[in-house]
């Protein structure tokens, strides 16, 4: 018969080699997340409740999605371009559920900042495609679960909607 001390040494050296409470590794999504930032894989975003998030400068434009775009864009045209189309990903989040005019509205000045892009960001090896640069900007801007469902009401708002597009010079 096995003795209750040494199941109890037999689980303990299981919990162990499995990488248990004594690994240094990450164990939460919290702490890998944290993990990542801090090694630089992913960018270190502001992740509040609100949808509003951090402006400190009245950007139009959160202060993390602004540092990451002057992180990664050194052009200032670029950079231009990719604030234009930061500051339209963001009025996306604040249009009430419904309101098909603000949301045709916002559509159009997002509609102008994917052109700005598509004509600051050219088509080479050493430049990232205009459309990776707005799904970039469109993912750190819908970081949480309050920001993404936002975005996706607006989209839903514009549900059969249609509009055209922009003629002549659309960057700000």
């Amino acid at each position: 018969m096995i003795k209750p001390i040494t199941i109890a040494l037999l689980a303990a050296s299981l919990v162990a080699a499995c990488g248990g409470s004594g690994s240094n590794q990450p164990q939460t999504p919290a702490q890998k997340v944290a993990a990542l930032e801090a090694s630089g894989a992913i960018p270190v975003l502001e992740r509040s409740d609100t949808l509003e998030g951090i402006d400190s400068n009245n950007s139009g434009v959160r202060d993390d999605v602004e540092a990451y775009i002057y992180n990664n864009y050194p052009s200032e045209n670029q950079r231009n371009a990719a604030m234009q189309y930061a500051r339209g990903m963001q009025e996306t989040l604040l249009i009430e559920p419904g309101n098909v005019d603000e949301a045709k509205q916002t559509k159009r000045k997002l509609s102008k900042a994917i052109d700005c892009l598509f004509t600051q960001f050219e088509h080479d090896e050493d430049t990232k495609h205009p459309a990776a640069v707005a799904e970039e900007i469109m993912s750190i801007t819908t970081n949480t679960k309050t920001r993404l469902k936002a975005y996706l009401a607006y989209s839903k708002t514009l549900d059969g909607t249609s509009w055209a597009m922009q003629k002549g010079d659309s960057c700000e």
